[in-house]
C-alpha cells in the first residue's frame, strides 16, 4: 500500500519506475531526499489517490509520467516548483478533473501530453505561462469544453495536437498569435464549429483537419471566406468532403490555395477532384478507397482532368499518395482511353505512399528514373516483391517503409546499393525469413526498425558493418534466435531495443564493446538467459531497462559510471 520511507535516502537514484502496484495508495512524504532523481514513472496504480507534496522538492526531476492512476483526482500545487521538469505526461487518469494553477512554475517544461483523462473539464490558466513549451498534445479528453484564452503566452509552442475532444466547441483567438507554431492538428472534435478568424496570418503553418463535422459544415456554408484565410497556410490537410466544400465554384490559383495542399478522398463514394496546382506549387494527392467504382467510370473524364493536372508537375518536385481501389480505376481508365490516356509523371516524384492498393501486383514503371526520396508501402496484399530496380534509386532514396506486406519473403540484394538510405522500417511482413547480406552497403543507414516479422530467423552478419547505424529496434520477431556476432562493429549505435523475441537466448559478447550505446532495452524475451559478460565496456550507457525476461539470471557487474 505504500513505499518504504527509506527510499527517500537513496540520494543517487536517477530513475524510479512504479508499475502495476494495484494496492499502492500514496507515496512517501520524504521524497525530497531523492536529490538526483531525473525520471519518475508511475503506471497502472489504480489505488493511488494523491502524490505527496514532497514531490515539489525533486529539483533534478526532468520527466514525470502518470498513467492509469484511476483514483488520482488532483496534482499537488507544489508541482510548479519542478523548475527542471521538461516532460509531463498524464494518461488515463480518469478521476483527474483539473490541473493546478501552479503549473506556471514549470519554466523548463518542453512537452505536455494529456491523454484519455475523461473527466478533465479544463486546463489551468497557469498553462499559458509555459514559455518553454514546444509540444502540447490533448487527446480523448471527453469533458474538455475549452482551452485557456491566454494561449498566446506559449511563445515557444511549435506543435499543437487536439484529437477526440467531443465537447470542445472553439479555439481561443490567441492561437493566431503563436508565432512559433508550425503544426496544428484538429481531429474528431465533434462540436468544434469555428476556427480563429486570424489563423490565416500564421505563415508556414501546417494545418491538419479531419472528421470535425460541424467545422466541415461551416466550411460548406462559407467556403470562399475560409479558402481565402488559407492563403499563407503552408500545408492544409482536409477530408474529401471538406475539400469539395472548398473547391466547388472556386478558381483555385497560386493566390488562393495553400502552397502545400493535401486532398483526401478517404470518405468519398464517387466524386473525384478536377482541380490542379499551378506554377511552382507542390501537390499532395491522396486517393483512398472508392465505394462506387462504376460511378467512377461514368465520371472518367473527371479522372482525365486529374491525371492531366499531374502532367503539369513534370518540372515540379511532387508527392503522390495512392490508396484503395485506384490502381483498378487506373487500369479501367487505360482501357477507356488507350494510348491517349495521360500518365502519372514520376520523373520528379520525391514521395510515394502506397496504402491498401489491393490490386497492385508490381510497383509502377518509371520509379527507377525518379528523384524518389521517400517510399512508403503499406497493406498492399497483392504486391509480391520489391524489384531489383530499386537499386537504381541509390543516390536519392532516403527512407523506405514497408508495412503489412504478407507476400514478401525476401528483400532484393540490390537494396545494398541504396547508399543514401538513412531509415529502413520493416513491419508485419509475416513471411519474411531473412534479410540480404548485401545490407552492409547501406552506408548512410541510421535507423533500422524491424517489427512483427514472425518468421524472421536471423539477421545478416553484414548488419555489423553499418557504421552509421544509431538506432536498432527489433520487436515481435518470434522466430529470431540470435543476433550477429559481429555487432561490435556498430560503433555509432546509441539505441538498442529488443522486445517480444521469445526464442532469443543470449546477446552476442560484442554488444559489451558498444562504447556509444546509451539506451539498452530488453523486454518480454522469455528465453533470454544470458547477457554479455563485458557490459563494463558500455561506457556511455545511460539507461538499462530489463522487463519480463524470466529466464535471465544474475547481471554482470556494473561499473560506477554506469550506475
Amino acid at each position: 500500500e505504500s513505499l518504504p520511507e527509506g527510499i527517500s535516502n537513496v540520494s543517487s537514484l536517477i530513475t524510479l519506475s512504479i508499475k502495476a502496484c494495484c494496492k499502492l495508495v500514496s507515496l512517501p512524504e520524504g521524497m525530497h531526499g531523492l536529490t538526483s532523481l531525473k525520471d519518475l514513472d508511475i503506471k497502472e496504480c489504480p489505488s493511488l489517490e494523491a502524490l505527496s507534496e514532497g514531490i515539489a522538492n525533486l529539483s533534478s526531476l526532468r520527466s514525470l509520467t502518470l498513467e492509469s492512476c484511476d483514483k488520482l483526482a488532483l496534482l499537488p500545487q507544489g508541482i510548479g516548483n519542478l523548475s527542471s521538469l521538461k516532460s509531463l505526461a498524464l494518461e488515463r487518469c480518469d478521476n483527474l478533473a483539473t490541473l493546478p494553477q501552479g503549473l506556471h512554475g514549470l519554466t523548463s517544461l518542453d512537452q505536455l501530453n494529456i491523454r484519455e483523462c475523461h473527466n478533465l473539464e479544463s486546463l489551468s490558466e497557469g498553462i499559458v505561462n509555459l514559455s518553454s513549451l514546444t509540444y502540447l498534445s490533448i487527446e480523448k479528453c471527453h469533458k474538455l469544453a475549452a482551452l485557456p484564452q491566454g494561449l498566446h503566452g506559449l511563445t515557444s509552442l511549435t506543435h499543437l495536437y487536439i484529437e477526440e475532444c467531443p465537447n470542445l466547441h472553439s479555439l481561443p483567438e490567441g492561437i493566431c498569435n503563436l508565432s512559433s507554431l508550425v503544426h496544428l492538428s484538429l481531429e474528431r472534435c465533434d462540436k468544434l464549429a469555428t476556427l480563429p478568424q486570424e489563423l490565416h496570418r500564421r505563415n508556414s503553418l501546417k494545418l491538419h483537419i479531419a472528421k470535425c463535422p460541424l467545422l466541415s459544415q461551416r466550411i460548406n456554408d462559407d467556403r470562399i471566406r475560409l479558402c481565402s484565410t488559407c492563403v499563407q497556410v503552408r500545408f492544409l490537410y482536409l477530408s474529401f468532403s471538406m475539400f469539395l466544400a472548398l473547391s466547388f465554384n472556386l478558381q483555385l490559383s497560386d493566390e488562393v490555395f495553400p502552397t502545400y495542399t493535401t486532398y483526401s478522398t478517404r470518405d468519398s463514394h464517387a466524386d473525384l477532384l478536377d482541380t490542379y496546382s499551378q506554377g511552382n506549387r507542390l501537390l499532395f494527392l491522396l486517393f483512398s478507397s472508392m465505394a462506387d467504382n462504376e460511378k467512377f467510370i461514368r465520371d472518367i473524364q473527371v479522372c482525365s482532368d486529374v491525371i492531366h493536372s499531374l502532367q503539369l508537375l513534370q518540372n515540379v518536385n511532387s508527392t503522390l499518395v495512392v490508396g484503395g481501389n485506384n490502381w483498378w480505376c487506373a487500369k479501367r481508365f487505360e482501357q477507356e482511353y488507350g494510348s491517349s490516356a495521360p500518365t502519372i509523371p514520376f520523373s520528379r516524384l520525391e514521395y510515394l505512399y502506397l496504402h491498401r492498393t489491393d490490386d497492385l501486383e508490381i510497383l509502377p514503371e518509371g520509379l527507377s528514373c525518379s528523384l524518389l526520396a521517400h517510399l512508403h508501402i503499406e497493406d498492399c496484399r497483392s504486391l509480391v516483391d520489391l524489384p531489383e530496380e530499386i537499386a537504381k534509386l541509390s543516390s536519392s532514396l532516403q527512407k523506405l517503409h514497408i508495412e503489412c506486406w504478407p507476400n514478401l519473403t525476401s528483400l532484393p540484394k540490390g537494396i545494398g546499393n541504396l547508399s543514401a538510405l538513412d531509415t529502413l522500417h520493416i513491419g508485419r511482413c509475416d513471411r519474411l525469413e531473412s534479410l540480404p547480406e548485401e545490407m552492409h552497403g547501406l552506408i548512410s543507414l541510421a535507423v533500422l526498425k524491424i517489427s512483427g516479422c514472425f518468421n524472421l530467423g536471423s539477421l545478416p552478419e553484414g548488419i555489423s558493418n553499418l557504421l552509421s547505424l544509431s538506432s536498432l529496434s527489433i520487436k515481435d520477431c518470434c522466430m529470431l534466435a540470435s543476433l550477429p556476432q559481429g555487432m561490435r562493429g556498430l560503433t555509432s549505435l546509441k539505441y538498442l531495443h529488443i522486445e517480444e523475441c521469445p526464442y532469443l537466448k543470449s546477446l552476442p559478447e560484442g554488444i559489451g564493446n558498444l562504447s556509444s550505446l546509451e539506451y539498452l532495452t530488453l523486454k518480454r524475451c522469455a528465453g533470454l538467459a544470458l547477457l554479455p559478460q563485458g557490459l563494463h565496456g558500455l561506457t556511455s550507457l545511460k539507461d538499462l531497462s530489463i522487463e519480463e525476461c524470466p529466464s535471465l539470471g544474475a547481471l554482470s557487474p556494473i561499473t560506477n559510471n554506469q550506475r
